[in-house]
């Protein structure tokens, strides 16, 4: 089941980077195909890369982004 299509996921993922960046966050996001029941793994695995202490996770319907 697709939630966007790949431009709208691009478009939001952009957004909310560039949202993140302006803040003076370092920030970087990456787009993910049919991977709903890897989720949490990925989102392990990232942390791990980035050796992160924090993850910000929000849902797509949240609002708070600005339009493109």
């Amino acid at each position: 089941m697709n939630l966007e299509t790949d431009a709208e996921g691009t478009a939001l993922n952009e957004s909310a980077v560039r949202m993140l960046q302006n803040m003076g966050l370092n920030a970087e996001g990456r787009l993910t195909h049919d991977v709903t029941g890897l989720v949490p793994r990925l989102i392990s695995a990232a942390a791990e890369e980035y050796k992160a202490v924090l993850l910000a996770l929000s849902p797509v319907t949240s609002g708070r982004l600005p339009p493109r």
